[in-house]
């Protein structure tokens, strides 16, 4: 639990953070890397219920992904997770008491923004598919979620989000994935530095703000 708490406390800092920001299409594409943690594993077939620990969170573990905007707020993103998920009681003849087996994840989702990129908090639901192994048991899923960005940066910031997985198969894993780590979002030129790309910036060369189209406010009627 502590690397949810280091970032729940960076979070917070984020807060307090009064910069605006680019909108995403002026960046459209992200990649994310972070940590993850398996809440509630449930199998359905016999002996699966309450067989695995509630929550499960290897701090080897990782969640990486990276994804384009597709149009307006609309993205598709690939998800890569890699984790481990204990039992609760041991197998007859098990070697060992709490065996502990390997949980990979291959996810592809799509995204639905509420905000337009330029607020520091960035919201969104996330629905998708994809395929769960755990040890060599593996299974189809499909998925649904939300999510939260909080861009401290042009390009740079925090990412938390929970989904549930469903298998339809009795041996599939039924599950949530709890995840936070770091976003970064790029593409596109952008000469000054001020968020918004070069072919939508008024003054391409001179810092501004979107509001102004890229332009210095002192400059807005020589730059149009």
């Amino acid at each position: 639990m502590k690397p949810f708490g280091y970032l729940f406390f960076i979070f917070v800092c984020a807060l307090s953070f009064q910069t605006s920001h680019s909108q995403t299409v002026n960046k459209p594409w992200t990649t994310s890397f972070g940590t993850s943690a398996i809440n509630n594993p449930v199998r359905e077939q016999e002996a699966g219920v309450g067989r695995f620990k509630t929550w499960n969170q290897n701090p080897a573990g990782f969640r990486l992904s990276a994804g384009r905007l597709i149009k307006n707020k609309l993205s598709f993103e690939g998800v890569a997770s890699l984790n481990s998920i204990q039992e609760n009681y041991p197998i007859l003849d098990a070697e060992i008491s709490e065996p502990e087996y390997p949980y990979i994840s291959l996810d592809g989702m799509f995204k639905y923004q509420f905000s337009n990129g330029l607020n520091i908090l960035d919201p969104y639901i996330t629905i998708g598919g994809g395929y769960t192994w755990l040890d060599t048991i593996g299974a189809g899923t499909i998925n649904g979620g939300v999510g939260l960005n909080i861009w401290i940066g042009h390009s740079f910031g925090f990412n938390v989000q929970s989904v549930y997985k469903h298998a339809f198969e009795d041996y599939g894993l039924k599950h949530y994935q709890h995840s936070a780590g770091i976003v970064f979002r790029f593409g596109g030129k952008d000469t000054d530095n001020d968020g918004i790309n070069d072919t939508e910036d008024a003054c391409p060369e001179l810092f501004g703000s979107y509001e102004t189209k890229g332009c210095p406010r002192y400059r807005q009627r020589w730059c149009y």
